[in-house]
């Protein structure tokens, strides 16, 4: 597994045609192998037990990907091909440290979309506010708006929150909102809680 992730490495833009066509065929020998790995532990576990595993089961899917792509092995695939790196992901059954971390991070995604709705709901409401509070501010005169991300509409609004969500330049939109022209005082404690709240979730 880790010399096939090694050779799915090895393909770069502008490659010549002998390094493509040694790739591919690489390509069919890994595929092979992991066909037959597949075979065997079906033929002698018995296909009622081997279902039963979840990591056969994903072992199952990565064979049955690799032949689906197999025909489309060719100029032009690549996002056919770029499903080979599912290979890579039997790497965690093998290891005891990354089936820990791949089952805890699975058990966790409820958790986690739940987070990710919370941080969208306080984005909307903030964005609605922004644009309320903002919307008639100059962006050509304004540090930190630009075209895209401003507080004309709420799609632009929810551009810019997102972007200031990193920390980036959220001090210099605060600033202009507060401070330039058509700014308002309230743009202080807006973005300050708005930093807090998110970054609360995020970290």
């Amino acid at each position: 597994i880790i010399l096939n992730t090694c050779f799915l490495l090895l393909e770069h833009y502008d490659q010549p045609d002998y390094w493509r066509d040694m790739l591919v065929v690489v390509n069919y020998i890994f595929v092979g192998i992991f066909t037959l790995e597949a075979v065997l532990k079906i033929f002698v576990l018995g296909p009622r037990q081997y279902w039963q595993d979840h990591w056969n089961r994903f072992d199952f899917l990565v064979v049955a990907v690799s032949l689906f792509v197999l025909p489309f092995d060719g100029p032009g695939t690549s996002g056919f091909r770029m499903l080979r790196i599912l290979r890579m992901f039997r790497l965690i059954k093998r290891y005891r440290g990354l089936k820990v971390v791949f089952t805890t991070l699975f058990l966790a995604l409820p958790s986690l979309v739940n987070i990710f709705v919370l941080v969208l709901l306080v984005m909307f409401i903030f964005g609605v506010a922004g644009v309320r509070w903002f919307g008639k501010i100059p962006v050509d005169t304004t540090p930190g708006l630009t075209h895209n991300a401003n507080f004309s509409n709420l799609y632009y609004a929810l551009i810019l929150l997102y972007t200031i969500s990193t920390t980036d330049t959220w001090g210099d939109v605060m600033e202009g909102c507060a401070y330039g022209a058509e700014g308002t005082w309230i743009a202080i404690p807006y973005f300050i809680i708005y930093m807090l709240l998110v970054n609360c979730f995020l970290r």
